[in-house]
């Protein structure tokens, strides 16, 4: 991983803890418990419902999937953000029994937790390592490690690069370039970042990778239900089959409308506020990537959107209410990618119906649109690159 994303990582939930005194709530959590009264009961559901307000607004709910890779390499899971909510609740909502011993020993990891934070954070400040904190919105597609045929990546990347500059160009950026560089052993991650107008077109068509899944994932469970289906009697038997059979049916053309409905309706949502006069190119074109996408995913490959920090302290009432949005709509779709890129790789694969064609493959062989004339949304920004690398 990057230094200076652990140093990121590592401050965002130190800072944290430090700013609301999670130590000394745990503590009081703790001594409210052992007194065993009613009394000591309220106080300890008070103290409960502040730390759940804590941990409803932790930054690392925010985290895209390798940062939370950071989070749980650190030890840190079930310490912060909605994970550290629940863990904390499936404590104190566990009944009586032993609470107050399950809790101090949950505590004790939080703080040894903490002292080696602080511990890791003072050897970077020696080193002189500064946190990673992008101003825009950051664009990731990390490759795995068992992914290490050279032709295949540099196949992939040229891909994701032409997804990159369509969504830019969508977007209304005047430079739809994509700047790429420095890269390391294990992993490979690339990161790009644009504008919160880039970020909005990309997040659209993870937001509709995830709900695909869902759907996919519904219709596969309805399926292994009907197959479950057992007879009795032979009579019974064959009407049975015969109509786990047109059950079977339904549920394979349930999937076959919704993958050929998928990319058709990905795109439309993606480009419907876009004025180029090229819009039925783009469209085509980002319609095949967003098929290089889906194989992607299918391989093992992560995409993802990490939002940049929000301004503490300042009202959210004079904060650009179109930032705040796509960061909310970011968070959603991370917490989905999440869970989707937790799977087995055998549980991702789509049906044929979101292959990439061959007259798909004629159509990524072709140089991408020029940015065509168009009035934007927002002001346009030269979408800033910056590679990075995990080690």
């Amino acid at each position: 991983m990057d230094v200076d994303k652990l140093y990121r990582v590592a401050n965002d939930i130190l800072t944290e803890i430090e700013a609301n005194d999670v130590v000394g709530n745990f503590t009081n959590l703790y001594s409210y418990i052992s007194q065993n009264t009613q009394a000591g009961y309220d106080s300890a559901l008070e103290i409960h419902e502040k730390l759940d307000l804590i941990f409803n607004s932790s930054i690392t709910n925010q985290y895209a999937p390798t940062y939370k890779e950071i989070v749980e390499r650190l030890g840190a899971t079930d310490y912060v953000g909605e994970s550290g909510r629940q863990a904390l609740s499936t404590i104190v909502n566990g009944g009586n029994l032993n609470i107050a011993s399950k809790l101090q020993a949950h505590i004790d990891t939080f703080n040894q937790i903490v002292a080696k934070l602080k511990e890791l954070i003072t050897a970077l400040n020696q080193i002189k390592v500064e946190a990673y904190e992008p101003s825009l919105y950051e664009i990731g597609y990390v490759i795995p490690a068992d992914l290490d045929d050279l032709a295949y990546i540099s196949k992939r990347l040229t891909y994701y690069s032409k997804f990159i500059s369509l969504t830019t160009t969508i977007a209304g950026e005047q430079d739809s370039t994509v700047h790429l560089s420095r890269v390391s052993n294990g992993s490979l991650e690339f990161f790009v970042l644009g504008s919160v107008a880039v970020a909005k077109v990309v997040d659209k068509v993870l937001s509709r990778v995830v709900a695909l899944y869902k759907e996919l994932q519904e219709i596969k469970k309805l399926s292994a239900g009907i197959e479950k289906i057992n007879a009795e009697t032979e009579n019974v038997k064959a009407n049975t089959l015969k109509t786990k059979a047109e059950a079977l049916k339904v549920m394979v053309a349930m999937e076959k409308e919704l993958s050929d409905k998928f990319v058709d309706s990905t795109v439309a949502d993606a480009t419907k506020d876009y004025k180029g006069t090229d819009k039925e190119e783009v469209k085509v074109q980002l319609g095949v990537t967003i098929k290089t996408l889906l194989d992607d995913i299918q391989n093992g490959i992560k995409v993802e959107v990490t939002p940049p920090k929000t301004n503490e302290g300042v009202d959210e009432t004079t904060q650009d209410k179109t930032a705040n949005s796509v960061t909310q709509s970011i968070t959603a779709t991370n917490s989905g990618l999440l869970d989707l890129y937790s799977q087995p790789r055998s549980d991702l694969k789509l049906p044929s119906g979101l292959e990439v064609t061959e007259s798909d493959k004629l159509e990524l062989d072709k140089d991408l649109v020029a940015p065509a004339e168009q009035e934007p949304e927002e002001a346009s920004k030269k979408t800033e690159t910056t590679p990075k690398k995990k080690n």
